[in-house]
């Protein structure tokens, strides 16, 4: 019996008959019907996949806090600053002098204190040397031992003494005064001062004042959305039979 494939096509769903493969089995897309000829003929068709489009509102940006630095805002003010008070000063015109002869005192008159050391000699005096003692002794006395009292005399010696024969004395010396013949400079007229007022001196600076202080602001920037369009599977493609009229 002589037999045929028969292939279905997913382009323009033709109908392809023959001996051989159609273009369409690489493609997937065709299942292949053996038929005996001269009978009805079923096919496989490939039916396409539905869609739909559905809008769906997507988050582009998150919501964020931005810091934003203000800088101080300044101004220059002129001022005008005492750099050194009024004072005042004294002018000195110095004193005038001339030279004389006179006699002048080298050493004033005084009385000098002279002080006299002691005097002394030496003397032969007896000095004691132990006191008078009393001691009891046992000793034996006829063959017995007895108790002995035994008294002591001081004992004196010969010794050389210093003894001050005139004490320490102050005795007064007047010293009369000595001079000298020099040239002495006197005193003409004394120094004197002027009275001078020198005025406040002044000066101006550029000083720079904050008028505004810096400032870090925060500003608040809301989430950012957009709105997309995708396409939505509502039927996945499928195979359904076909009957082909007139036969394969």
């Amino acid at each position: 019996m002589r037999r045929h494939w028969i292939f279905s096509v997913f382009v323009g769903h033709a109908v392809l008959a023959g001996t051989g493969w159609a273009a369409g089995i690489g493609a997937g897309l065709t299942d292949p019907v053996v038929v005996p000829q001269g009978k009805p003929c079923t096919v496989r068709v490939l039916v396409p996949a539905q869609y739909r489009s559905v809008s769906k509102k997507i988050l582009v940006q998150d919501a964020q806090v931005v810091e934003e630095y203000v800088p101080p805002v300044t101004t220059d003010i002129i001022q005008r600053v005492m750099v050194s008070p009024e004072r005042v000063e004294y002018q000195v015109i110095p004193a005038r002098y001339e030279t004389r002869r006179e006699r002048v005192v080298v050493a004033s008159a005084r009385v000098k204190e002279i002080v006299l050391p002691a005097e002394y000699a030496y003397e032969n005096r007896r000095v004691r040397v132990s006191p008078a003692m009393v001691r009891t002794e046992t000793r034996l006395v006829n063959g017995v031992k007895t108790r002995v009292r035994i008294e002591m005399d001081p004992v004196y010696v010969t010794k050389k003494i210093r003894v001050e024969i005139k004490p320490q004395r102050i005795v007064k010396k007047r010293i009369p005064a000595r001079y000298r013949y020099e040239d002495v400079t006197l005193l003409v007229s004394p120094e004197t001062r002027k009275r001078v007022v020198i005025p406040a001196q002044y000066r101006e600076i550029v000083e720079r004042v904050v008028v505004q202080e810096a400032v870090l602001k925060r500003r608040k920037i809301p989430a950012r959305y957009e709105l997309r369009t995708q396409k939505v599977v509502v039927k996945p493609a499928h195979y359904v039979r076909k009957s082909v009229a007139g036969g394969c």
